[in-house]
This record gives C-alpha cells, structure tokens and sequence, in this order.
C-alpha cells in the first residue's frame, strides 16, 4: 500500500497555466492580443504550406516537453480572440480550459486567482513577455 501511495504522488498529473489577462501597454497597439503574435511557422502536413505560429503555441508545446497534459490559460474580458484561435487545444493535442478575471492586476495576482481551481499544487507557468 505504501508503494501504490509513493508512486501517486510521484505521479502527480502536472497543469500549465498560462496567464494571458494582461492588457500590453508596453508594445500597444496590437491587432490582437500579444498571445496571438505570429513569430514563426508550422506546418499542418505535407499536402499544406506553412502557416502562422503564435507566441502561446511555443509556449503551450514547452509545457508540453515538462509533460504537461493539460493547460488553463487565464483571460480578462475582451480577450475572446485567444480561445477562439487555440480553442480546446486539439491543434496541439493538448486540453486546454479557460479561466476569467476580473481585474488584471499582474501575473503574480492571476496566478494566485487562478490556483483555487486547481486539485493539486503541481502547476507549470509561462509568460508570453
């Protein structure tokens, strides 16, 4: 029995949060929101050219190399472009969920708004700048 509990706890299932509330006074204006600045490519499959890859796509698929499964990125209202770019994650076999804020006051406060929602303390973070 002390194994089985051991091995769970070494096992704990890891959870990305990337926290997209802010508003980026620093680099305004934006046509989007930074999360969704194109600053590569990717390719689809062989039959497709390249197209466009976001900032949050590096950032998702390095959660993903930490073995993160799934991520919750944490929105401010306004930022619906973010969920309807990346959606529930499929592009990146990845599950993706949302979370609201209602004030952004700093990635600091985000995340301590957003660990509430979480079962377990095993959270992975990036910052998209």
């Amino acid at each position: 029995m002390s194994n089985y509990l051991s091995d769970k706890k070494l096992h704990r299932e890891l959870i990305g949060v990337l926290p997209s509330a802010g508003q980026a006074m620093r680099i305004s204006p934006l046509p989007s929101s930074k999360e969704l600045y194109p600053v590569g490519f990717r390719s689809i499959n062989e039959n497709t050219g390249l197209r466009p890859k976001v900032v949050s796509h590096y950032l998702l698929e390095k959660m993903q190399l930490a073995a993160v499964t799934r991520a919750y990125i944490v929105l401010r209202n306004g930022k619906w472009d973010i969920p309807a770019y990346l959606g529930d994650g499929a592009m990146l076999n990845m599950h993706l969920a949302y979370l609201m804020m209602g004030l952004p006051f700093g990635q600091p406060y985000t995340l301590d708004q957003a660990i509430p929602s979480f079962r377990t303390p095993q959270l992975r973070s990036a910052s998209p700048i």
